[in-house]
């Protein structure tokens, strides 16, 4: 997953047709992204990006 918005906080707004008054977009005061998949997320980039800047690139999962 990405990250940022609980997926049920998400559904449960969409349902209501909320989203744009309950969801918090990136800069808003009120964004607070979901811990773990947000932070795995950004984690696995910074250290795709670094290998690739070193060119030993090939992370095979």
């Amino acid at each position: 997953g990405i990250g940022g918005t609980d997926p049920d906080t998400y559904r449960a707004a969409a349902e209501r047709g909320t989203v744009d008054q309950d969801v918090p977009v990136n800069h808003s005061p009120r964004f607070a992204p979901v811990r773990r998949p947000t932070l795995d997320t950004g984690v696995q980039a910074l250290v795709v990006a670094t290998l690739e800047y070193m060119g030993t690139a090939d992370v095979t999962p």
